[in-house]
């Protein structure tokens, strides 16, 4: 779920469980905001103007789009680190220190999915940089 209003007003009243994405550079860097192929997102309508024009954007784009009124987003919460229901996201995020103990297990494969800007600026020591189309082909190797 996604609020693209400008930062000042997510920081005001952003619902809890959305993340800020401006509509513009939301259009102009989708693979930055939203990270699975074919996801569906949700964008939180606050005053029926901005939500839907980029929504409208997003749905040409081929991206599967749906509009939240603000007052059932607000309702909304994320669930918390240890509930069962997150358990798929448990074990997709890891900390630095998990990081560590991982480093030297086999078939270990560590890949920055950032801009390259933000690799070339620093990334965790034995991470490649790649984008997410060749990903497939570089975990083979």
């Amino acid at each position: 779920m996604l609020d693209v209003r400008s930062a000042a007003e997510f920081t005001r009243d952003g619902a809890p469980a959305a993340v800020h994405a401006p509509g513009g550079q939301l259009l102009q860097a989708t693979d930055q905001a939203i990270g699975a192929r074919r996801a569906r997102v949700l964008l939180v309508d606050h005053d029926k103007v901005r939500a839907p024009v980029i929504a409208s954007w997003l749905t040409q784009m081929g991206i599967e789009t749906a509009l939240v009124a603000s007052r059932d987003a607000a309702a909304l919460r994320r669930p918390a680190s240890g509930d069962s229901r997150n358990l798929a996201l448990d074990a997709v995020f890891i900390d630095a220190n998990g990081l560590r103990e991982l480093h030297g297990a086999h078939a270990l494969h560590l890949i920055d999915l950032r801009s390259s800007a933000a690799y070339r600026t620093g990334h965790a020591a034995g991470a490649r940089w790649s984008i997410r189309p060749p990903l497939t082909d570089i975990i083979r190797l």
